[in-house]
């Protein structure tokens, strides 16, 4: 076991987390092989998921992203990265606020499955057959669709 495996079991282990929990990205610079980002202030950087405690920011879990996962049942997408980190949550009825790139609509349903309540935001990029009939008619008005167990609010910035 690698010291990475050890620092993640050894963070799932020894701390019990609240009922509200966070997915974010953390970039760490770095100059070797890794992913290049123009716009940021460290144009080399490793980029780190990591699921943490929404009261006090206590890390409970990280996947490293390396541009590609090795050879298993996970491709590498947003919503695998997410399956992998909420897997220790399965069946505990938390509540779950993943940044906009980990939201795809789909991969979170298969996690509500899981009983795991989800809350976040979407890019306007993400096609999913349940919001491509949304069509804006005035700026600034809120769209809602629903139904078994999705609530989307669509708020539009410009007319389309």
């Amino acid at each position: 076991m690698g010291f990475f495996q050890l620092l993640v079991s050894n963070c799932q282990k020894n701390y019990t987390k609240d009922e509200y929990v966070a997915i974010d990205k953390k970039l760490e610079p770095f100059c070797g092989l890794c992913q290049h980002m123009l716009k940021k202030p460290a144009k080399y950087s490793i980029k780190i998921f990591a699921l943490v405690d929404a009261q006090i920011f206590y890390t409970s879990n990280l996947e490293v992203y390396v541009g590609c996962h090795p050879k298993g049942p996970y491709k590498v997408y947003a919503g695998n990265i997410v399956k992998t980190l909420t897997k220790p949550l399965y069946k505990s009825g938390r509540n779950l606020t993943p940044d906009n790139w980990e939201a795809p609509v789909m991969a979170l349903r298969k996690i509500y499955i899981k009983k795991i309540t989800i809350v976040g935001t979407m890019l306007k990029n993400i096609r999913d057959k349940y919001l491509l009939n949304l069509k804006c008619v005035k700026e600034g008005k809120h769209i809602h669709r629903y139904s078994a167990r999705c609530h989307i609010s669509f708020l539009c910035d410009k007319k389309r």
